[in-house]
């Protein structure tokens, strides 16, 4: 333990010689140069130049709090009035927490929203539940299937009533609403394996002979590119049979026509094999 402290020691130093030689600052450095001169860590007190900004600024509004690290809320604490009537405004979703490779920690979000209205800090909870960009359909399924997934004591989110989100605008918006439409609007595809790692999906079995673009067979694939080529196989399915998937907008100037096809995918990380190139289609 002592030789790897010791190496990572001598690589800060010939990394930070490195940086100040080119004039050079990465994320971190800003973040922690940041830090030194809005905190006073004796004190654990913001320092006279925070002070300064305190009262420059009226309000403060923090998007995707969810994924602020510990340095970085520090750094908004020692910027933001903290009295009864404090300045910030945070918006966060536990859910949408993608950060935590960087030092990310929502519990520090939830930390906030669990004190509301407790002193000395009052906290006033405002839950944004209406979504504006999806089919009433699709939100009844997110709702259904995150009840019955996100428990408080599993995942650290409790998805209770004031958490599903709302089909908002629905008078407006009423060509999205389950009642205007009968088809599906959620497809769910589950791959299975075995404890051994084997698939006992069907769908695997149907794609076995499936030209993929790629010289490697779809058996030998690892998980991440078999996910892939399944969803690209489907994408290229409803493409070809002209799918519409964008609906009439109207604007002030007229009304715009609905989106012939289009799609957006995300992925495990996969290998380089998994590309747009030899995506079928």
């Amino acid at each position: 333990m002592a030789t790897l402290l010791q190496l990572v020691q001598d690589f800060t130093r010939s990394y930070t010689t490195a940086k100040r030689e080119q004039a050079a600052a990465d994320f971190h450095d800003l973040e922690q140069f940041a830090l030194r001169l809005l905190w006073d860590v004796p004190t654990s007190q913001p320092t006279n130049i925070a002070g300064y900004w305190q009262k420059k600024l009226r309000y403060v509004f923090v998007d995707e709090y969810q994924d602020i690290n510990a340095v970085q809320d520090r750094i908004l604490t020692a910027l933001c009035r903290n009295e009864v009537e404090g300045n910030r405004f945070l918006v966060g979703d536990m859910k949408q927490s993608i950060y935590r490779f960087r030092l990310a920690n929502p519990k520090i979000f939830q930390g906030y929203a669990r004190h509301s209205g407790v002193d000395p800090v009052p906290v006033a909870r405002i839950w944004l539940s209406d979504n504006f960009r999806s089919r009433e359909k699709v939100l009844d399924f997110i709702n259904s299937m995150f009840s019955a997934l996100l428990e408080e004591e599993i995942e650290g989110v409790v998805y209770d009533e004031q958490a599903k989100l709302v089909f908002g605008r629905a008078t407006e918006r009423r060509e999205l609403s389950s009642a205007s439409l009968s088809a599906p609007c959620v497809e769910l595809h589950l791959r299975l394996k075995s404890k051994s790692g084997t698939s006992l999906n069907d769908e695997d079995e149907a794609l076995e002979d499936l030209d993929i673009g790629s010289e490697t067979p779809f058996s030998e694939l690892n998980d991440a590119e078999k996910e892939a080529h399944l969803v690209a196989t489907r994408l290229l399915e409803l493409k070809n049979s002209h799918h519409q998937v964008g609906m009439k907008r109207r604007t002030v100037s007229g009304t715009l026509p609905g989106v012939t096809w289009w799609c957006c995918c995300a992925l495990r990380p996969a290998s380089p094999r998994v590309t747009r190139e030899n995506f079928p289609g």
